[in-house]
């Protein structure tokens, strides 16, 4: 049956006008509804509805149960808690399908649905458009879809909506929407704190098909706990997982805490194509595959991330990132940055934790300035690069400090770990590197055994235990060339002012007046006195621009005047090559 506040139902195209119902409403049959139970097209306009409307079984809403045949709610509200034992509970509308719209229309009291569904407005909603609409007040679902506007969107799109309240649910939770399909989120924002079990967001919890996100944000805490089969599970600041899709232009604030697999601080697992011009901002914690933007991307599609940042400390176990903590698959990062301290175990990095291409991916353009701390695999940009994956035009500022491990090496002011085809170039590192009882511990790259390491070069201090260089710990293959090292280098054996273990670097130099005074056991490179780096004719093999315009990956290198020079370190002392992308705005 169907039971209303006002009408029962309204058949064949029919309106609402100007009406309003008072008092609470309890229904036992499939549509309840404040003001109508069944509305079958036509349309609901400037008509409101104030009680708490209760349902013992699905499409329960505290304006209309459901509404369909294309129809229309339009400048139009709810006031009062409404708790549905089916599926399909809405603040506004239980299930709102077949086209159609809600326009200006506004909910304000708690959810509550024990099935499928529940969102502050709509619970259900296909092939229509929401917008200049609201919910205010939580909502709770025991089961999946569960959104703080909407539970589940099918088709169509929300524009310049909101939410405003907590949210809580098993699986697909978010603060806008639970689950996403095949449509558009535009210019609309969630505020309140949401918590699950398994893909949770603070915008939206899942995201499906050819799905957009353009100029949205959440402002917020996020939780994800995991659950038995769903440990895996994803929880992010915007969106717990996308499953196809881009986002531009958006953001996250609050800090996400995933005690599951791939969490995010704007996505937890990102199986998508874009992610543009977006950024996160607040701590993010998980166990593995976290980072400070995106947990993980896709296994089998190359996606992009461009122009996008992270602000927030992150902490986790394995493949841990400032930015990204498991990129994989032919992925590119492009102009993007982390800043915040990163901690971990195993593959830890300042911007990426793990890179694993399988074919060709790309870094560019992009930098950390956070402390990185971890016990294997540990770096100052990326952790372990491996798997057909070229960074250029990118460095890390950072500290990096090594931690206890079962085994304990490969940690670089860079890179921990380098292997698989992959190549370094037009890179630098500054940080210290601090790992006294680790083995191959390098300014720039811990353990080497890739392509090539060209035209880069590490300032920091470097301690390590064995197989310790100012530039690289251990370099095993691949070439190495027109490189240099600036720091103080100390440790047990195998210690090298450039390489702890050399395989055949070419063109590259160390500074002889920084390391005083220390024998060490690998002589490889040439040394040069601090004021020696001054004059770029100490490096005969090296291309050399005149202007910073004039640079390309031909010609990496650009000797500073005391002007520039100032600009980049914030004086005049100790000028040596820089790279000259350095002197571009960021």
């Amino acid at each position: 049956g169907q039971v209303a506040g006002l009408v029962g139902t309204v058949n064949d195209q029919g309106s609402v006008y100007d009406s309003t119902a008072t008092g609470d409403v309890y229904g036992e049959g499939n549509y309840v509804g404040g003001l109508v139970g069944r509305f079958a097209g036509g349309t609901i306009a400037d008509c409101q509805a104030f009680g708490q409307v209760y349902g013992f079984a699905s499409n329960v809403g505290g304006l209309a149960g459901r509404v369909g045949g294309g129809g229309v709610v339009e400048r139009s509200r709810a006031e009062g808690d409404v708790a549905g034992l089916g599926a399909r509970v809405g603040g506004l509308v239980g299930d709102h399908h077949n086209g159609g719209e809600i326009y200006e229309s506004h909910a304000t009291g708690t959810v509550f649905g024990s099935e499928n569904y529940v969102g502050g407005l709509v619970g259900h909603f296909g092939d229509g458009t929401i917008e200049k609409s609201t919910a205010g007040g939580d909502v709770t679902g025991d089961r999946e879809a569960v959104g703080g506007l909407a539970g589940r969107i099918e088709g169509g799109s929300i524009t310049g909506s909101s939410s405003e309240g907590d949210v809580n649910g098993f699986r697909s939770v978010g603060g806008l929407v639970g689950r996403l399909e095949r449509a558009r989120v535009v210019e609309s924002s969630a505020h309140g704190s949401v918590e699950g079990d398994h893909r949770v967001g603070g915008l939206v919890g899942e995201m499906n098909g050819e799905s957009e996100i353009q100029e949205s944000h959440a402002t917020g805490s996020v939780l994800g706990h995991g659950y038995d089969n769903w440990s895996a599970g994803q929880a992010a600041g915007l969106v717990g997982t996308v499953n196809g899709g881009s986002i531009y232009e958006s953001w996250a604030e609050g800090d996400v805490n995933g005690s599951i697999e791939s969490t995010g601080g704007l996505v937890g697992r990102f199986a998508g194509e874009v992610i543009q011009g977006s950024w996160a901002e607040g701590d993010v914690t998980g166990d593995d595959r976290v980072g400070g933007l995106v947990g993980k991307t896709r296994d089998d599609e190359a996606v992009r991330i461009e122009g996008s940042w992270a602000e927030g400390d992150v902490t986790g176990i394995d493949q841990v990132g400032g930015l990204v903590g498991y990129l994989r698959y032919q992925s590119e990062i492009d102009g993007s940055r982390a800043e915040g301290d990163v901690t971990g175990e195993e593959a830890v990095g300042g911007l990426v934790g793990e890179t694993e291409s399988g074919e060709e991916g790309w870094i560019e353009a992009c930098h950390a300035t956070g402390q990185v701390t971890g016990g294997r695999r540990v770096g100052g940009l990326i952790g372990y690069l491996r798997g057909n994956t070229e960074v250029h035009m990118s460095y890390a500022t950072g500290d990096v400090t090594a931690a206890a491990a079962d085994d304990e090496e490969d940690i670089g002011g860079l890179v921990g770990r380098v292997r698989q085809d992959s190549e370094v170039h037009n890179c630098f590192a500054t940080g210290e590197v601090y790992a006294p009882d680790h083995d191959r511990v390098g300014g720039l790259v811990g353990y080497a055994r890739g392509d090539g390491i060209y035209d880069s070069y590490a300032t920091g201090d470097v301690t390590g235990d064995e197989k310790v260089g100012g530039l690289i710990g251990e370099y095993h293959s691949g070439d190495a060339e027109r490189c240099y090292s600036a720091g103080r280098v100390t440790g047990n054996d195998d210690v090298g002012a450039l390489v702890g273990d050399d395989d055949g670097i070419e063109d590259s130099y160390w500074d002889t007046t920084v390391n005083d005074g220390i024998e060490f056991d690998v002589d490889a490179g040439e040394g040069l006195t601090t004021g020696e780096f001054a004059n770029s004719e100490n490096f005969p093999e090296w291309d050399f621009v005149d202007s910073a315009d004039a640079g390309d990956r031909d010609d990496p290198w650009y000797m500073p005047d005391s002007d520039e020079l100032a600009d980049l370190t914030g004086d005049t002392n100790n000028p040596r090559p820089r790279l000259w992308f350095e002197l571009l705005d960021e």
